[in-house]
């Protein structure tokens, strides 16, 4: 079946730094895509996108006068929230009055353009974006902080290095690249530059390969502007588990779980960084994040007492056995063999869930998320012991040590479909396993 043409209008900085290309691939999928890079005073190819019967445009935006030539087209927005720049109020609303003359489709990727849209008619999907998580890609361990910086004209190195303490320090990787039309504060740069141990990235451009390796010797990445579209440096470094500081607006402070998998700071921050404290996954709302079971007397193994090697903290959800565990030998066909860890109770965990999931499709009930999973499973935890001073102490209520308890699965509890319906129905709208955290 023959794809469907469609102008991909981007911002000419773009074709270098590549930030559009994840929704390229997306649409891809369904479209022959045809590339135009706008720039500033520079004319617009207008007959050439007309030919195309979609149009989509990312970043940037042709005024008003233009876009109503494009007639009977199929056309699609994803503003960058920090390009909207309007100026005051009224003129920002007589552009979304506009907008929605135009009958133009916008994707969001920001809530702060939901606020700025308004009560306008325009269609519209709010959307986040992630990368797949790479949790192996971080090749080594620091017991001090190395920090990456990508300068790009929109903060300076002192706003956010006072967050932390110097002494913790251990490199600054620095990258000097501002945005176009921004300028780098190189004086202050140099006098920083006395007092730690920075390395300097001397490229004009860096490809994302490079920009990768630098990451993976990282463990703090500093979000480069007050204000993003997206941000797709920072979500990069997410999903490797680096740790992220932002400055509090969006999209940001929509992404980063403040003291939890990152920092969000402004310019009234009075608190440190505490470098010991780093919760990758574990602090997503949408992870579900598993302890350890099981505990040896007298070379039996007890499964109801929390095991002594795993971490507990606000973060964890619920346990399951992760001591003396029998897998399948790697490199053999039938060989086993025995692991102890949380990495074995998260394996149980999936297996659970996964019956759980199989169980519910078959009682046709579908849209079950990390949400709604969390609820169901809560419903059936079993509460546990923690040996604290030798001492069994049981956990009659979710804390931070074990969670809910233990994922122990009863199905008979729900025997029906509408027992199960009832349980989702239940569920409070504001219901969020973080306010259940303590």
């Amino acid at each position: 079946m023959k794809k469907k043409r469609l102008a991909y209008i981007d911002y000419w900085s773009h074709k270098y730094t590549r930030s559009g290309d994840f929704l390229r691939e997306i649409l891809s999928e369904e479209f022959e895509i045809t590339d135009f890079w706008w720039k500033e005073r520079e004319k617009i190819p207008f007959h050439e996108i007309n030919n195309h019967e979609y149009i989509f445009f990312f970043h940037v935006f042709f005024p008003y006068q233009i876009m109503r030539k494009f007639k009977n087209k199929k056309i699609m927005w994803a503003p960058m929230y920090d390009a909207l720049n309007f100026g005051n109020s009224f003129f920002e609303a007589i552009f979304w009055k506009q907008m929605s003359q135009l009958g133009i489709k916008v994707l969001k990727f920001s809530s702060k353009i939901t606020d700025s849209i308004g009560k306008e008619k325009i269609a519209s999907l709010n959307l986040n974006y992630f990368f797949k998580p790479e949790l192996n890609s971080v090749t080594e361990e620091y017991s001090k902080l190395n920090i990456f910086f990508w300068d790009r004209g929109r903060m300076n190195v002192s706003e956010w290095l006072k967050l932390f303490n110097k002494n913790e320090i251990n490199k600054i990787v620095y990258f000097p690249k501002p945005d176009p039309g921004e300028q780098i504060d190189t004086k202050q740069y140099l006098e920083i530059k006395k007092e730690y141990n920075f390395e300097l990235i001397e490229k004009e451009f860096m490809p994302k390969d490079d920009f990768i390796n630098l990451m993976k010797k990282c463990n703090v990445f500093i979000a480069p502007r007050k204000k993003e579209g997206i941000g797709i440096a920072m979500v990069e470094a997410i999903s490797r588990g680096i740790y992220v500081v932002g400055y509090n607006d969006s999209t940001m402070n929509e992404y980063i779980a403040d003291n939890k998998i990152g920092f969000i700071f402004d310019e009234n921050t009075k608190d440190k960084i505490d470098s010991n404290y780093i919760s990758y996954p574990a602090g997503y709302p949408d992870v579900i994040a598993i302890g350890s079971l099981g505990h040896e007397f007298n070379g039996i193994c007890d499964y109801n007492i929390k095991s002594d090697f795993s971490e507990c903290g606000e973060n964890i959800d619920f346990c399951c056995p992760g001591h003396h565990i029998t897998a399948a030998k790697a490199n053999t066909l039938n060989d086993t063999i025995a692991f102890s860890g949380t990495s074995m109770a998260s394996s149980y965990a999936c297996g659970i869930i996964a019956l759980v999931l199989r169980y519910l499709k078959n009682h046709d009930i579908h849209n079950i998320d990390n949400r709604k999973m969390c609820y169901f499973l809560s419903k059936m935890a079993h509460k546990v012991n923690v040996l604290q001073n030798d001492d069994l102490v049981f956990q009659d209520e979710f804390n931070t040590q074990v969670g809910f308890g233990k994922i122990d699965v009863d199905l008979t509890l729900f025997d029906s479909k509408n027992k199960i319906q009832q349980c989702f129905d239940d569920i409070p709208l504001d219901w969020k396993i973080e306010h259940v955290r303590p």
